[in-house]
């Protein structure tokens, strides 16, 4: 008769045979954890989207320890809008915020006080589309209803997003000029009302893909400009929060060399511009900087890559600053990911992130926010497009009880 003053012994074999059931047994359970939107624990990185289906240009919009994610992904024949959301511990599933007639594409966002706002392009095919905007105010958790900021144009797209306080603006290319020139809008109220739209950059050809930053009543934009016949940066910039504009600058030097795909931070009077830039040898990363408020630069060569190098980024959160970009080809791309802690003056290697076996890694996105540095790209490979998150330091794993039989 077994009472409680006696111990319950399992044989050696037994023993076995049960840490072999727990180990097995929690190996089972993580996969479900994972399979639904848990990080790896090994790689630290989690997939956002939903399994299957196409999923590209993820956006991340931290706020320390919360983080508010959003793509485009494709469903029921048209590209939809979706969010999840981290809330220090764990996932929310996957949601759809916009559902429009057309492709919602290109989502990009800032954080204006307690507001976060998303823009996009909405897109009805051969090129024709318009900016709508979408706000949160609850971290990302819930939306308001969409709202259209631009008219139907073709070429319409490419737009930029930036806030400091309150303050909003707006810019995106659109070819209602003849070219593909760039307009912009502002809002004094985190987004709920906004200005006329106005002409930006004047071009004699195109302007492409701008990127802007806001730090108080100073707006600085940036976009690839056509007129010389190849790409280059040219640069703008407003200290009455758009009422007035300086004259575009070039801010790489003019040649026969091609310059593309410009990104911009500040914080402060300090501002860093980067772009992607061919050479005679190898495509090089490019950064100007800026201590003034954009009265003076220096411009430097910050990475070269031997294969190719393009998609940067760059964040700032005080004088901490991100930047990453995509280095090599196919399955043996990168998002290189580096750190100044001082403001852009000085970079090292932080972090490194391949693509899965037989995929292709693009599109990348930065956030940082409290000392924590996001990153999001996304992953092509044989089932399609997927979107990825991962942060350092590493999401908190899910807690499941360990079962240990001795």
């Amino acid at each position: 008769m077994f009472t409680g003053s006696q111990r319950f012994s399992l044989s050696p074999v037994s023993r076995t045979w049960i840490r072999m059931i727990s180990v097995f047994f929690l190996l089972f359970v993580l996969s479900i954890g994972f399979s639904h939107g848990q990080p790896n624990p090994t790689t630290g990185r989690m997939q956002i989207s939903i399994a299957g289906e196409e999923a590209l240009s993820p956006q991340v919009f931290p706020s320390g320890e919360s983080v508010c994610v959003v793509w485009s992904q494709f469903e029921d024949d048209f590209y939809r809008l979706l969010s999840r959301y981290w809330n220090g511990s764990q996932w929310s599933s996957p949601a759809t915020i916009e559902a429009g007639y057309g492709d919602a594409l290109y989502p990009l966002g800032t954080r204006s006080g307690g507001a976060l706002l998303v823009a996009w392009t909405e897109n009805q095919g051969s090129g024709f589309g318009r900016i709508h905007l979408m706000r949160s105010m609850d971290q990302g958790q819930s939306w308001q209803p969409s709202e259209a900021l631009s008219d139907w144009h073709t070429g319409a797209g490419g737009a930029a997003l930036a806030a400091s306080g309150n303050r909003v603006c707006l810019a995106w290319t659109d070819s209602s000029s003849g070219l593909m020139a760039l307009r912009y809008r502002t809002s004094l109220d985190q987004g709920t009302v906004w200005t006329a739209e106005k002409s930006l950059a004047v071009s004699s050809q195109d302007c492409r893909h701008p990127t802007m930053c806001v730090s108080g009543n100073q707006v600085y934009v940036a976009w690839e400009d056509w007129r010389h016949g190849q790409p280059e940066i040219y640069y703008q910039r407003s200290l009455d929060y758009g009422g007035t504009w300086s004259s575009a600058t070039a801010m790489s030097v003019v040649d026969s060399f091609a310059s593309e795909r410009p990104a911009i931070a500040c914080s402060g009077q300090v501002i860093c511009l980067v772009w992607q830039e061919d050479t005679l040898t190898n495509p090089a990363l490019m950064i100007i900087r800026s201590t003034n408020g954009g009265s003076s630069w220096t411009r430097r060569k910050l990475a070269e890559a031997e294969g190719s190098l393009v998609s940067p980024v760059i964040a700032a959160d005080g004088n901490q600053m991100v930047l990453g970009f995509i280095e090599g080809n196919g399955p043996a791309a990168r998002l290189e990911i580096l750190k100044s802690s001082d403001s852009g003056q000085t970079w090292s290697s932080f972090d490194s992130y391949s693509a899965d076996p037989a995929a292709w890694l693009g599109l990348p996105s930065l956030g940082a926010a409290g000392g924590i540095i996001y990153a999001a790209w996304c992953q092509h490979h044989s089932q399609g497009f997927s979107s990825l998150i991962s942060r350092n330091p590493p999401f908190a794993p899910p807690a499941y009880p360990l079962l240990l039989i001795y």
